[in-house]
């Protein structure tokens, strides 16, 4: 019987936590690069010896391979991926320890014991050693790639189009006597999607899951352990706490994308419930900066916070408690006040996605 990995090679393997479509709005070569500020980057200084502007492709940040991809061995795990991972053993017996393995859960919960495997073939003969070897390869390159399709298929297509569209609207709807050209009540229930989904879909996720589960881990110190090398499922996995937190992520994408009851459903229900949007606008020269969190909760001077996702270099959406959830403000910011959300976007995270290259960093950081 012939061993194959699902690999699913149509299905991008550098997958990007902040999509390509969202950050080709600030490319400056027709999408291919951007410039970009990396507060930790000591290997690129200035001539002063910080971290300097640079270019980079698209392609290559904000992104890490097989990020959303379940895998074998995985805490978070489906029906669906345990028959494609797998499922090419059902005819196999497998037992550890002497007990037979009788599920699909049962071989990925084993997975990293797989050494101690013992493997009688349905020809009723043992695995040699070669079998062994094609069976843990196939294992080992096999995913379940559903949610970064779904990612593609549900967000990231129509975002260039729709967030074009939205901005040229909310531009006109300034001259318009109230009621022209005005939004649809579906047009602001997806922009509160893509609001949620940029805000959960960063490396650090929602604000308050982060902040709940750095709580847990700190108390624990056992979260802290790091993972042999050996064992890492996925890139960028080098402890328990990093490990429980990327499958929780997945597990709330899954649940989200697949349309099932979801804390991300959760918080998009409360802020369709409770919220509404002011849009705010700018133009050249005065442009956004974007980071590693497109939508983030940022820290105002008055102590208040507000979340806020910065759609497109001209426009930045952010949100306000109203009794009127259908109600949108349109608002053209001054330069000095988009200088005030560029300064705290940049405190929020460590790196910055620059609309030019001549971008005053002194000036941000403040």
């Amino acid at each position: 019987m012939a061993i194959q990995a699902s690999t699913h090679p149509e299905v991008a393997k550098n997958q990007h936590l902040i999509p390509q479509t969202y950050m080709n709005a600030w490319s400056y070569n027709n999408g291919d690069s951007v410039w970009v500020y990396d507060k930790n980057d000591a290997k690129h200084p200035d001539k002063n010896g910080i971290p300097a502007v640079r270019s980079r492709s698209i392609e290559k940040i904000n992104c890490i391979n097989n990020y959303h991809d379940i895998k074998a061995g995985d805490l978070f795990t489906t029906e669906a991926a345990l028959n494609e991972i797998f499922g090419f053993l059902k005819p196999y017996s497998i037992s550890v320890d002497g007990t037979l393995i009788t599920s699909l859960e049962s071989l990925n919960k084993e997975y990293l014991r797989f050494d101690e495997w013992e493997i009688i073939k349905p020809d009723g003969n043992p695995a040699t050693r070669k079998d062994r070897n094609t069976i843990k390869t196939a294992l080992r390159q096999s995913r379940f790639p559903f949610i970064e399709t779904a990612w593609s298929d549900q967000f990231e297509s129509d975002w260039e189009g729709f967030i074009s569209g939205i901005e040229k609207r909310v531009r006109i709807i300034r001259g318009c006597s109230p009621g022209q050209a005005a939004l649809l009540p579906s047009d602001m229930n997806r922009l509160m999607e893509y609001l949620v989904v940029f805000d959960w879909r960063s490396q650090k996720s929602n604000h308050l899951l982060s902040e709940a589960l750095d709580l847990i881990f700190s108390v624990v110190p056992e979260f802290n352990i790091e993972i042999p090398e050996s064992d890492r499922l996925h890139p960028g996995v080098h402890t328990v706490k990093d490990e429980i937190k990327q499958n929780y992520l997945r597990k709330m994408y899954y649940e989200f994308l697949n349309h099932e009851k979801s804390t991300m459903a959760t918080a998009l229900t409360a802020y369709l419930q409770n919220l509404s949007i002011i849009f705010c606008l700018t133009s050249v020269p005065n442009l956004f900066i974007t980071l590693d969190r497109p939508a983030c909760m940022l820290q105002r001077d008055d102590g208040f916070k507000e979340h806020i996702l910065v759609a497109t270099p001209t426009m930045l959406i952010t949100t306000a408690r109203t009794d009127n959830i259908r109600k949108y403000i349109v608002s053209v910011l001054n330069p000095d006040e988009v200088l005030q959300y560029n300064q705290r976007i940049a405190q929020a995270c460590d790196l910055l996605i620059l609309p030019d290259s001549n971008k005053d960093i002194s000036l941000l950081l403040e």
